[in-house]
């Protein structure tokens, strides 16, 4: 048997929960397409055994080595019968799996327990009256009944999943003998699949234990296996096979979550959280105690709570801080040697590389992004730590987490507003204030608005990108400026360097007019930004309509000066670096010089402290007028709202303003 090598997933609980409030105009999105979970299905996983040698340990009789068989797979923060619980099993260390099948309409074995789909899946009905295909429609739902992206597989899927990296039995094998044996012969796994029943070692189905399924003790847990094995039991069937691990000494982690945080160029995995079994020893965890695959660990240490801010001395809980650094295509040139399909893309920013849209014009949409912000993080224990009570644990498995959380993005809600007047389905995420249905108080409206590289993209992809949407949501934000927060997801391109335009820009007005009447917004304090393309939807829309703002902050865009006139008395900040969105904002503030705005202009580095932006924000605030105009001097048109959404005292500047 190999020695255990490879990646464990831990028992983790998903909860993903959604706002209820529903109008004609505002009703709940599905569920967001990102998860907390990463219920990405990893076919290429590597299994801690080698099945051959596994078959023969587990059909002699003589052997007393214990073999866990994960009943319906690791199905704990997924969905049972599923090829991700199949490959939570093979991470935990698990010596086979027992599935459940079921007949289609059309002859088709799917894993499935229950003979009808209702409880496992959004659908409806018996299995034998569906189809394939219309089994394969459905999704599935993990064990508290959430809904997961994860899909019904066939048994010759399955069994092809678990060729050569675990055993693989089907509890309801005398159902359906013949075909299930025709299909191991086809998929030529007679070395994976094994009847329970044919085994000649002492078997326990602990599944159908209320233990395993109570919040019980784990001392209780491990004293009803350990009779178990006393008793000559050294095949186990559970429904709780983490619980192993910590039985057989082979891991005491009990769960972990990454959290990631939104930096100003995208999301970040944060920190781990990684709970044992028992308090540990802070004195024996430093950041050399844990390696974190494709990070730099910054520090580690026990906690106290489930989050940085709970540091102490010894803690159930370990905090593993990862390392990270804002990219700027100004001071970093590595991305530009990928190759992309196109030779734009080639030479181009990382944004350019990874958001390549193939033609930037007013309707086009985008390819949507596969996991573009992965939460997965695969990690190890390098180093043995010490429970407070003397006791040594070393962990033989590596980890992966299957929990996971984003600081600020999780705080908001995911809707769709439909445009009567448009006739637009318009995703977007709002956030509003804790206190936000105290009726007597009225909050600021911040509306930001996505680049084109993010059109098309999963619900929530304009809180990931960058700042520019969750940064006004932050605590740290919020207890200075409370304020309601909105972000539309656009399906498309809304506008073009041509001034071209969709009628998403309407829908967008519509939009902020709806969410003044059904929210607490103070309507004299709306505030609009917006980046690159965004930035070119806020000249447009406050030039059309200049008394639905009272300010704007416009960063990286430009717009038809001409068109512009209207703005001219608004208080205004502009920020860009090269480029039209240079040309357009020295355009703009000429229009509207002409038009009686007074400007004050600026230059300023990419990087600074922020104490030294604080000063530069000061000195160009001293000139006075109602226009101001940062122009940094250097980075790519990227690097602009990388870093202007960092700018606090421009933040502070915004919230002060009023019609």
């Amino acid at each position: 048997m190999k020695r255990y090598m490879n990646v464990c997933a831990l028992l983790g609980v998903c909860i993903i929960a959604f706002a209820a409030q529903q109008s004609k105009a505002d009703q709940p999105q599905k569920p967001a397409m990102q998860p907390k979970v990463d219920f990405t299905v990893n076919y290429a996983v590597e299994s801690n055994y080698n099945t051959e040698d596994l078959r023969k340990q587990l059909f002699d009789k003589k052997d007393t080595t214990v073999m866990v068989v994960a009943h319906r797979g690791d199905w704990h923060g997924t969905a049972e019968n599923s090829l991700h619980a199949i490959q939570k099993a093979i991470e935990k260390g698990c010596a086979a799996v027992a599935v459940d099948v079921r007949k289609t309409r059309d002859d088709s074995l799917v894993l499935m327990a229950d003979e009808t789909v209702g409880r496992m899946t959004n659908g409806k009905g018996r299995v034998a009256d569906l189809t394939l295909a219309e089994i394969r429609a459905l999704t599935l739902k993990e064990y508290h009944g959430n809904p997961t992206p994860l899909r019904i597989p066939t048994l010759e899927e399955a069994l092809r999943f678990c060729k050569g990296k675990i055993l693989v039995t089907v509890s309801n094998y005398n159902d359906y003998k013949k075909e299930i044996d025709a299909l191991v012969r086809q998929t030529d796994t007679g070395t994976e699949f094994f009847r329970l029943d044919k085994v000649p070692r002492k078997t326990a189905a602990t599944w159908k234990m209320s233990i395993e399924h109570e919040q019980a003790p784990h001392n209780s847990v491990y004293a009803v296996y350990g009779r178990l094995r006393a008793k000559g039991v050294t095949v186990f069937v559970t429904d709780a096979p983490k619980a192993f691990n910590g039985f057989l000494n082979i891991s005491h982690v009990m769960a972990s979550k990454s959290v990631s945080r939104v930096y100003g160029d995208g999301q970040k995995v944060d920190y781990i959280l990684v709970r044992y079994d028992h308090a540990i020893d802070g004195a024996t965890v430093n950041k050399n105690t844990y390696e974190v695959e494709n990070h730099v660990v910054d520090d580690a240490f026990t906690s106290s709570t489930e989050t940085p801010d709970g540091r102490a001395a010894q803690g159930n809980n370990v905090i593993i801080v990862l390392k990270n650094t804002l990219y700027l295509d100004n001071t970093n040139t590595s991305a530009k040697s990928v190759t992309t399909a196109t030779d734009a893309a080639k030479t181009g920013t990382r944004d350019e590389q990874q958001h390549a849209i193939p033609t930037i014009a007013a309707g086009s949409k985008p390819e949507r992004k596969d996991n573009p912000y992965p939460t997965t993080v695969v990690f190890r224990q390098t180093a043995p730590v010490k429970t407070t009570d003397g006791k040594t644990y070393t962990e033989r498995l590596l980890l992966r987490n299957t929990m996971a959380g984003t600081l600020v993005v999780d705080d908001f809600k995911q809707k769709v507003y439909r445009d009567s007047k448009t006739g637009d389905s318009l995703r977007y995420n709002l956030f509003v204030p804790s206190t936000g249905t105290d009726a007597s108080r009225k909050y600021p409206l911040v509306v930001f608005l996505h680049d084109a590289s993010c059109a098309g993209q999963e619900d929530t992809y304009t809180l990931r990108q960058g700042l520019g949407a969750v940064v006004w949501a932050t605590p740290e934000e919020q207890a200075k400026h409370p304020c309601i927060v909105v972000a539309p997801q656009f399906d498309e391109v809304v506008v073009d360097d041509d001034y071209h335009q969709t009628s998403a820009a309407e829908s967008t007005a519509d939009l902020i007019r709806d969410l003044l009447v059904r929210y607490p917004v103070d309507t004299a304090r709306v505030y609009i930004t917006g980046q690159s393309m965004g930035c070119m939807m806020t000249y447009l829309l406050m030039s059309k309509y200049p008394s639905l703002f009272a300010a704007g902050y416009l960063v990286a865009g430009h717009w038809r000066a001409s068109d512009l006139a209207s703005m001219s008395k608004k208080p205004l900040w502009l920020v860009s670096s090269s480029g039209k969105s240079k040309e357009g904002a020295e355009e703009a503030i000429a229009e509207w010089q002409q038009h009686g705005g007074v400007a004050a202009t600026a230059e300023w580095p990419l990087t600074a402290t922020d104490e030294e932006r604080d000063a530069q924000t000061a000195a160009l605030l001293s000139q006075g007028g109602n226009i101001h105009y940062s122009h940094l001097t250097s980075g790519s048109h990227f690097d602009t709202w990388r870093v202007a959404y960092g700018f606090r005292a421009i933040r502070d500047w915004l919230f002060r303003q009023h019609k």
